[in-house]
């Protein structure tokens, strides 16, 4: 199949398309964020490593 990219905006930024944030990279399971650090270079996140800490972050905050 292939890799596929996706641009993802904020839809509630109040422009007509949404600013583009970053691309999702889908190949068959897999998905990697790709967003531009502050030295304008390319950076791969995979798409578990964001799940995962924002779980916690969920999880912390019940707990507190």
């Amino acid at each position: 199949m292939g890799e596929f990219r996706r641009q993802i905006r904020n839809m509630h930024d109040g422009t007509e398309n949404g600013e583009r944030v970053f691309d999702a990279i889908v190949d068959g399971d897999e998905v990697t964020l790709e967003i531009k650090n502050s030295k304008k270079q390319l950076v791969r996140i995979p798409w578990n490593d964001v799940v995962i800490q924002v779980d916690a972050a969920k999880n912390q905050k019940i707990t507190q």
